[in-house]
């Protein structure tokens, strides 16, 4: 037969497989048209289809079909050195027996598969032969090992392999209950055995649960090898027809529906639904369900795959009462959905490149490190641009998530105006011009930083839609917010004002818009420490709600919070203690006891409670706080890692150290998790751990932390970061703590270099500069020390805004104060006598 008769075979009998046997025959008749030879072809598979029938698509342990005829019972028969026992399995094909050792060598349980008569052409015997050398290959931990094979008198081939005494791997992952992150890693298993399989040429083609047995040490098991199509490129077309179909539909790639030529990227499809099934216990396609297999297969062909956090958040619908389905649908969402969908993309050559490339995208997960599948959608494409240019932290990782909420954010909002389809198509195209990054009057051939993108972004923004007013007043308000997140505070300052102008002239002066930039601007003006009427426009905030008859909403909440944290941070914590119980209290009211935002109100009362000196009742709402994020946030998190940092500060500050150090210890290890080392906020677990072995008197365990943060701004190339300054500080101070002055001078010069010219606290410029002239000082040179102490204590004592951390300010200007006091004396002690 000829590969174009082959071919020709191959899609009428596809097409006929397909159909209900009642409909066949006029289907072949229509298609056939007249060539008897054709037909005689088709007629031939399509009776060969029936008789492997399902039993390629049971697992081998699990058949429930029909006796087929004529083998007879085998109990107690030999195969070579073992004896069968009992069946466990029986299919169209033939049946699976357990056998024992028969030879008193030593014990050993084995299946046995036994090809029934009538499955003997010269042909299958060949290809069979062939595929028991192969799978002889594959020794690997977690496959059923090929143990031997041969054929009985009668002539019947047989194959000895593993026995696996396991659950399927769904069933083992919902019995053990096992967390999401753990049926990844077991998956991962998986993968690696597949991977093992393809690098000896032999693709599995049937890859599903029931052929992924886990035994009760948890360890999986690969079965079924035995119909796997070897890649063998010199093989004949023909010589596969026995193997015509060999899959599970809900499992199939849609290249095996379509009966297609099947490769590695296969399997990587089978993995890809499998995976899905164990994170959402759903399938893919709705079909699978309900349908018929022409359905499932018109399914896998045609359709595209649900997202699975959507999946998992209709269930959280459905099922009101289970708050951790919630939490699984947060989970799922991004990195997750990303890497499943890529896996299940219908053209091959977009899968992944194998399986161990796609158990390294999960590993990428679990470290929390970015993966290497991407969304081919617009907010991606912008997600991509921002990522190149990693100048800044925020482009790394806080900008890519924020600019890409920001534009689908914005998009959303716009579903709600009147205009709907022309405000749309305005912002698409205000976006497109942005973020593709394309204007060669900008660029100059030149990459472009993220600031210039946003530059543009804001350009375009005040000149593309100065129609439309209103959708104009919420871009730039957005656009502010994600300038703030960046640290880019007068860009942000800039563009909330204007939106805060328009908002007026559009909504008026008492509109719930206006409140919402007002909070803005208080916002970037206390980042600034430009604290001059912030209170006022916070309490204007809280009255335009009232207003509104607002006070039962979450907006008024975070209203009164905003207020707290800046009476709290001026130093007037007992007029934010009430403001703060409030919050709390409508959040409750609003959420019930046990909420996500609800653990924020609790974490904002306890450190206002700590700042009092309230530590009894702080310390219990920071217990409080951080056991309702375990339990609803599972053992993973950001805002545990947050939890766990708060209650270690509060210990610290108690002299509590040992307990401090062990939760610095562990919001550092769930950082690094989730983030991957070089993250901002891993810098700052490891700034205070620094802290907290100088404040328990050992600076010289205190050193290496803070070389550590600061070599994380190294690793995201941010030299002058605010932080970075602040981490610089630190270290110096350290160095001259252990009595290393000569090496602490440049490293707190550079300190004071940054933070003099970053947008930050005032008093941390003070307090940078207390240190080089401290250093200055221990090196013997008071005469330099002297005017930069002077500076600095004018600094730290007229400073009003703090930053949050007045309490550190006030106590190093008591050293610095005790510093100059003796710099003056040893200056005034070397004057000449006239």
């Amino acid at each position: 037969m000829t590969r174009e008769r082959w071919q020709q075979v191959k899609e009428i009998l596809d097409g006929a497989i397909s159909l209900p046997p009642s409909e066949r025959s006029g289907y072949l008749d229509r298609l056939c048209a007249g060539d008897a030879g054709l037909r005689a072809e088709v007629d031939s598979l399509l009776e060969v289809e029936t008789e492997i029938g399902d039993f390629i698509e049971e697992p081998v342990f699990d058949f429930r079909l029909d006796p087929a005829g004529g083998e007879g019972a085998v109990e107690g028969v030999r195969f070579g050195s073992y004896e069968i026992v009992r069946e466990i399995g029986r299919g169209g094909m033939g049946a699976v027996y357990l056998a024992e050792r028969a030879d008193a060598e030593f014990e050993k349980r084995v299946a046995i598969k036994l090809l029934k008569r009538g499955m003997d052409s010269e042909e299958i015997l060949r290809r069979f032969r062939a595929e028991r050398q192969i799978l002889a290959r594959l020794d690997h931990p977690n496959i059923a090992s090929l143990l031997d094979g041969g054929t009985t008198e009668n002539g019947s081939p047989f194959l000895v392999l593993d026995y696996v005494e396991g659950r399927p791997i769904d069933e083992f992952c919902e019995a053990e209950k096992l967390s999401l992150r753990d049926r990844i890693r077991l998956f991962r298993i998986v993968c690696d055995a597949v991977q093992f399989a393809h690098q000896n040429l032999v693709v599995h083609r049937d890859l599903k649960p029931g052929n992924i047995l886990v035994s009760a040490d948890g360890t999986p098991k690969l079965l079924d090898f035995g119909i796997a199509k070897i890649l063998d490129p010199t093989a004949d077309a023909a010589a596969t027809l026995y193997e015509l179909r060999p899959m599970t539909p809900e499992y199939a790639s849609p290249e095996q529906v379509r009966g297609e030529p099947i490769t590695t990227a296969s399997d990587v499809y089978s993995l890809g639904v499998l995976l899905y099934r164990l994170l959402t216990g759903k399938s893919p396609y709705a079909t699978v369900e309900t349908g018929s297999p022409l359905a499932i297969a018109r399914a896998v062909c045609e359709q595209e795959p649900l997202r699975p956090s959507t999946v998992v958040a209709r269930r959280a619908e459905q099922q009101k009462d289970l708050p951790e389905i919630k939490v699984l649908a947060r989970r799922l969402r991004g990195d997750l959905d990303t890497i499943l969908l890529t896996a299940l993309r219908k053209d091959p050559q977009r899968r992944y490149g194998s399986a161990r490339e796609l158990s390294e995208d999960l590993r990428r997960y679990l470290d929390g490190e970015p993966v290497s599948a991407r969304k081919d959608t617009f907010a991606y494409r912008t997600a991509k641009f921002v990522a190149r240019y990693k100048w800044g932290v925020a482009a790394a990782g806080l900008a890519l998530s924020v600019v890409v909420g920001f534009a689908i954010s914005n998009y959303l909002l716009l579903r709600r105006a009147v205009s709907e389809r022309e405000r749309a198509e305005s912002v698409s195209e205000v976006f497109e011009d942005v973020f593709t990054g394309a204007d060669p009057q900008i660029a100059r051939g030149r990459e472009l930083t993220v600031r210039e993108v946003l530059d543009a972004g804001q350009a375009k923004i005040v000149e593309g839609l100065k129609d439309q007013p209103a959708v104009q007043a919420d871009l730039l308000a957005m656009l502010g917010r994600v300038y703030m997140n960046l640290g880019l505070y007068t860009k942000a300052r800039d563009s909330i004002e204007l939106s805060l102008d328009l908002r007026r002239r559009v909504h008026g002066e008492n509109s719930l818009q206006v409140a919402e930039s007002l909070e803005d601007l208080a916002s970037v003006r206390r980042e600034v420490g430009d604290d001059a009427g912030v209170e006022d426009l916070l309490r204007r905030v809280l009255e335009i709600h009232r207003g509104h008859g607002s006070t039962e909403d979450k907006e008024y909440a975070i209203a009164l919070n905003n207020l707290g944290r800046f009476l709290d941070q001026a130093g007037r914590s007992a007029e934010s203690e009430p403001l703060f119980r409030e919050a709390l209290a409508l959040k409750i009211r609003l959420l019930g006891s046990r909420h996500e935002d609800v653990a924020d109100g609790v974490d904002n009362l306890a450190l206002n409670l700590e700042v009092q000196g309230k530590t009894a009742e702080a310390e219990r709402l920071l217990r409080d706080a951080l056991q309702m994020r375990l339990d609803l946030l599972g053992d993973l998190h950001p805002d545990i890692a947050r939890s766990l940092n708060n209650l270690a500060g509060l210990l610290s500050e108690k002299g509590e150290f040992a307990e401090a150090e062990a939760l610095y210890l562990r919001s550092l290890a769930m950082r690094r998790t989730l983030y991957g080392e070089a993250d901002k906020s891993v810098a700052r677990s490891l700034n205070n751990l620094g802290f907290l072995e100088q404040q328990r008197g050992r600076p010289d365990h205190a050193e290496p932390y803070f070389r550590q943060a600061i070599d994380v701004f190294e690793k995201l190339k941010l030299p002058r970061h605010s932080e970075r300054g602040i981490y610089l500080r630190n270290l110096a101070s350290v160095l001259v703590e252990l009595k290393r002055p000569a090496e602490a001078l440049a490293i707190a010069q550079n300190s004071l270099d940054i933070l003099s010219n970053a947008e930050t606290a005032p008093w941390r410029i003070g307090d940078a500069r207390s240190v080089l002239g401290e250093t200055l000082f221990e090196l013997g040179k008071t005469s330099e020390a002297e005017p930069l102490l002077a500076t600095a204590v004018v600094e730290l004592a007229t400073t009003e805004d703090n930053g949050g951390r007045a309490p550190q300010a006030e106590k190093r200007l008591i050293r610095v104060q005790e510093l100059l006091a003796e710099a003056r004396r040893q200056l005034s002690s070397h004057q000449p006598i006239p």
